[in-house]
């Protein structure tokens, strides 16, 4: 005959494991694997990453730059020809975009990847640049049109001209909306205009000085850089109106956002540039010491990452929302770092003789503090999964079978 405990034991046993296996005893941190994704003597640089893990770069080949992609488990190279291909992105179903010269080498045009084959989204005689794509595989760009540069949308099944004055119209970006948003000239100086998928193109700023290089999210807000006639301010539009978040006597450059309305940007401090984050209600300075930190980007989970001199080189460090974490420590120059939503970060390090591009990823961690109870030690070495599993199927000795 079989021996049941009753609820009460059971209840019991349970309790002193978990009591003996609780948060006070085990410890979790998030750990980051880095990997080299190139190793070779060339160049490589621009690195991008998807949600999914996916990477893409473009790299020297010997003779010119060529367009790599990282699909999780191995290398595959998407261009191979005697002209440079450059500026790849990738979204999440792993399409990817570039700018890369034409057969002739005439002038650059913007090439599509969709996983399988590759099409040539433009094709004439003037250049091409800067292509920017979203998870639905809209792709944004701006063009030469033989008078000035104009913005352009592939929808995915076609092309349509989102500009046409006589004034540059430069660097787009589109959200997985289809929203689009831009720095035009208007005959005096920059401005950012927005579009929303259906109606004409709005001018968001109107005023007497630059405003350029704008970045928008799913939710349609905006930032961007803009002068005030003295220096470099960032400025937020949140859908209804504009927000000055920052009002000092220094630049502030490189804005970005992300999916919350969370933006990060660099900004001079009278000595070096600093790292500074707007959390929604007020900001943070991320960083406070004696060298430049640059270039940061911000994820979904409001983890940034950003490149940063240590006093021999340039190094990348992580914000991970309480603390901030160094993942490179070396003696090479690491660079324009780019970051998922997963929290899984890409970026080239120099060492002097080329370029690079390495991959690091989060990965859970249990650490266990040595006890001076041998129960514990005991159970840990007998493999306390077992123990457990055999306290539950005696909890359930009443159940019918067949339940998971």
């Amino acid at each position: 005959m079989k021996k049941k405990y009753s609820p009460a034991v059971c209840m019991i046993m349970t309790t002193m494991l978990i009591t003996l296996f609780s948060p006070a005893s085990l410890s979790y941190s998030q750990v980051n694997e880095t990997i080299q994704l190139t190793d070779n003597s060339l160049d490589e640089q621009f690195p991008r990453i998807n949600d999914n893990g996916c990477g893409v770069w473009a790299g020297y080949d010997g003779q010119d730059y060529e367009i790599f992609l990282y699909n999780g488990t191995r290398t595959i190279q998407l261009t191979d020809n005697i002209y440079n291909d450059e500026y790849p992105q990738i979204n999440n179903q792993g399409y990817v975009v570039w700018h890369g010269y034409d057969d002739h080498g005439h002038d650059t045009e913007i090439f599509f990847y969709n996983g399988t084959t590759t099409t040539q989204l433009t094709n004439n005689l003037y250049d091409d640049w800067a292509p920017n794509i979203n998870n639905n595989g809209y792709v944004v760009w701006y063009g030469y049109d033989g008078g000035d540069y104009e913005i352009y949308l592939y929808d995915g099944t076609k092309t349509v001209r989102l500009t046409n004055n006589s004034y540059n119209d430069e660097y787009p970006r589109i959200n997985n909306r289809g929203y689009a948003v831009w720095h035009g000239s208007d005959g005096w100086d920059g401005e950012i205009y927005l579009y929303d998928g259906t109606k004409p193109p709005v001018k968001l700023t109107n005023n007497s000085y630059n405003d350029e290089y704008p970045q928008i999210n799913d939710q349609g807000y905006v930032v961007w850089r803009g002068s005030d006639g003295r220096d470099y301010e960032i400025f937020l539009y949140d859908g209804t109106r504009i927000i000055l978040l920052t009002n000092n006597s220094f630049n502030d450059w490189e804005p970005s956002i992300n999916a919350q309305g969370y933006a990060v940007w660099r900004g001079y401090d009278g000595g070096d540039c600093e790292i500074y984050l707007y959390n929604g209600t007020g900001t943070i300075q991320l960083t406070d010491n004696s060298s430049d930190d640059e270039q940061p980007r911000i994820n979904a989970q409001g983890y940034v990452v950003w490149y940063g001199h240590d006093g021999h080189d340039n190094e990348i460090f992580l914000y991970n929302g309480s603390r901030t974490i160094q993942l490179t420590d070396n003696s090479s120059d690491d660079l324009t770092p780019n970051i998922n939503n997963n929290g899984y970060v890409v970026w080239q390090s120099s060492s002097g003789t080329d370029r690079e591009i390495f991959l690091a990823g989060r990965v859970q961690s249990m650490s266990v503090p040595i006890s001076s109870q041998p129960v514990l030690i005991f159970l840990l070495a007998a493999g306390i999964i077992g123990v457990m599993a055999g306290i539950r199927r005696r909890c359930r000795g009443n159940e019918s079978a067949g339940i998971d």
